[in-house]
């Protein structure tokens, strides 16, 4: 939060405590869903490669939030504060931060390094990046997202779905206030595996209600194409039987509205998304074909990328959309 007043802040709409975003929106909870479900959407996508510098973390930061704010990727130009302790001052940003990828440059990128000595050097950083607090909103996920990639590079995985909210509260605000990095590493230490002790993402893992939420999916979406050229043909024969068959399309498309957004939030689609490039539906059949390869329980990892990354597109969509009818 901000130590200046409201009115000497520029990121903020005047008289307000809502950033401006390029939606419009003036209402803060309506902000905050906004952001969260686009950052959910841009979570799925396959992060911006690096040389792991300032540079590469503005490109993560601009990654998830360039969508929302023009600022995205750049440097803030104010103060900023929790309660009554500061963040790294505006001046000092850059050349800190140049100093601390230097650093990690030199430490060969945290490579080669056993597990525990791995955990202490990337709690370190960790800490480093979140005491500088870049941007002037975002820097929490933009950091995890650096250091996942970081790990992943080093030979490691950061299972942040592990992690005990309350411990890593504490463990951030220990190493912000204190300069004690040892919370963070024993937050990191139960959540950093081995990548070649992970699930195989080539093999797909899924778990069992991602499983049924994808199958239901895809049986809605095969509903949804029966009623609408059911529609159609009622159009010919029967306008009463058309206008209860729109309203059964109407309802199917609020389900697989919310099922796509579900698909976009869970954490263990997000980690097969990221690991996976877009394939066409098409390619696999549409969702005629797929639903036969589930019925059978004989579905290809392209099939659950293929449903995925449609879901992932629809609900993009329908949030740039909702976007535009705000600020009208």
């Amino acid at each position: 939060m901000s130590k200046n007043s409201l009115a000497a802040d520029p990121y903020l709409y005047p008289g307000s405590s809502v950033l401006i975003n390029k939606f419009g929106l003036k209402n803060q909870d309506a902000l905050q869903e906004t952001e969260g479900f686009i950052f959910a959407l841009k979570n799925l996508e396959p992060l911006p490669t690096g040389n792991f510098d300032y540079n590469h973390l503005k490109a993560i930061h601009h990654h998830f939030f360039g969508d929302i704010y023009e600022w995205a990727g750049q440097e803030r130009t104010v103060d900023i504060a929790k309660g009554d302790c500061y963040f790294g001052h505006k001046q000092y940003i850059t050349k800190e931060l140049n100093k601390l990828f230097l650093k990690l440059k030199t430490d060969n990128y945290l490579r080669d390094l056993p597990h525990d000595a791995f955990c202490k050097k990337i709690s370190f950083y960790f800490n480093e990046i979140n005491a500088a607090h870049p941007f002037r909103e975002g820097n929490g996920r933009t950091q995890r997202a650096f250091c996942d990639a970081l790990a992943k590079q080093a030979g490691y995985f950061l299972d942040w779905r592990k992690a005990d909210r309350e411990e890593y509260i504490h463990a951030s605000i220990a190493g912000f206030l204190h300069g004690d990095y040892t919370a963070m590493w024993s937050v990191l230490k139960n959540i950093t595996t081995p990548l070649d002790q992970t699930h195989k993402i080539d093999g797909i893992t899924l778990e069992k209600n991602m499983l049924a939420l994808l199958k239901n999916y895809v049986n809605k979406q095969l509903e949804l194409t029966e009623n609408v050229l059911k529609k159609n043909q009622s159009l010919i024969e029967n306008i009463e039987h058309s206008k209860t068959t729109s309203e059964k399309i109407l309802s199917l498309n609020n389900e697989i509205k919310k099922m796509e957004k579900e698909l976009c939030n869970d954490s263990n689609a997000i980690l097969i998304l990221k690991q996976s490039k877009p394939i066409p539906l098409q390619k696999q059949g549409g969702f005629s074909s797929i639903h036969q390869r589930f019925q059978k329980n004989e579905m290809a990892a392209e099939d659950i990328h293929s449903v995925l990354h449609y879901a992932k597109n629809n609900a993009f969509t329908a949030i740039q959309l909702l976007g535009q009818k705000r600020t009208k």
